[in-house]
């Protein structure tokens, strides 16, 4: 029964890693194209935003930029704790002790892949919600 147990862990733990991964990276893609979505609005002449129309539009650009920071940040994190955990798993093929300084690392580099994950989605967020309000404010008189 134990067996059982640790193979169903270890299935939902890659499960976990796969949608991680996935959503990270569609949050990522999502970030750079709206990053680029609105940049696309500073060319055109007749875009002419004042007053609170122009700062939550900076504050939603500013809070996009932001988020891809995070993402890319935590792609970073997330390979260095890959990387200690192959090492880790080297050490132990060779026999070797088990280092307790790279279980340190991991532990600190799985941590910091969720907290940027978190922040990622966080200013993901509230970039979506400024660039709307900013839109919605703008585009008034078409939209109401």
């Amino acid at each position: 029964m134990n067996i059982n147990s640790n193979e169903r862990f270890v299935r939902w733990q890659q499960i976990l890693r796969d949608h991680f991964s996935y959503l990270k990276n569609l949050i990522l893609i999502f970030s750079v194209s709206t990053l680029g979505f609105l940049l696309s609005f500073l060319k055109d002449e007749e875009f002419n935003p004042y007053c609170w129309e122009k700062t939550f539009f900076t504050f939603g650009m500013l809070l996009t930029v932001f988020s891809v920071i995070f993402g890319l940040a935590s792609s970073i994190s997330r390979l260095m704790d890959f990387k200690a955990t192959t090492k880790k798993i080297k050490n132990e093929l060779k026999f070797e002790d088990e280092n307790e300084e790279i279980k340190r690392i991991m532990a600190m580099y799985g941590n910091y892949t969720w907290y940027l994950f978190y922040l990622q989605l966080l200013f993901f967020g509230l970039a979506t919600v400024a660039a709307i309000v900013a839109f919605c404010m703008i585009y008034s008189e078409k939209l109401f």
